[in-house]
């Protein structure tokens, strides 16, 4: 009778990657489960014309038939450009600006970005009040640049632990 001999280090390496596999897949899984929600997409002015429909410091009038509404698993936000003072764009953070924004978001509210106001909410059709005052720093609520959380680092435990083992074992 053949017995299938397997090294502890084997062993403990493909123990670590499916581990760290397992946690990515469910956080992923969970991620897909986001409730949709619609927000309001526009822009208060277009080609140097102001967009009544859409003010900067008003209420979006839900009306009017130009007014547009987008399915969203993120938050719904209004901001403003920091290159126009008139400009304030309304829309859905998993469609255009999640990329650069912060991960995780802030709580609901308004808050400083870079030279920009950015007002954040997570219910249906939120994003279509005035633009609010910003009360603090959208990266506040972050921890320090060191700690990590999520699959990254899941991923960079991982890999340290498995680095070590291979040089130890």
């Amino acid at each position: 009778m053949e017995y299938c001999v397997v090294s502890f280090k084997s062993f403990l390496v493909y123990f670590l990657i499916l581990s760290f596999f397992s946690v990515c897949l469910i956080r992923c899984k969970d991620e897909e489960k986001k409730p949709v929600k619609q927000c309001f997409i526009c822009q208060s002015k277009f080609k140097n014309q102001i967009q009544k429909h859409c003010p900067g410091d008003g209420v979006i009038d839900k009306n009017s038939i130009i007014v547009y509404k987008d399915n969203c698993t993120g938050h719904c936000f209004t901001r403003t450009d920091d290159l126009d003072s008139e400009l304030v764009y309304r829309g859905c953070t998993d469609l255009l600006w999640r990329p650069s924004l912060p991960d995780p978001l802030p709580e609901d509210g308004c808050y400083t970005y870079y030279e920009e106001i950015w007002c954040i909410c997570k219910t249906e059709l939120c994003n279509g009040q005035p633009l609010g005052k910003p009360t603090a720093d959208f990266e506040a609520h972050l921890p320090p640049p060191d700690v990590e959380s999520g699959c990254r680092s899941s991923f960079t435990v991982t890999f340290y632990l498995t680095v070590l083992i291979l040089i130890f074992v």
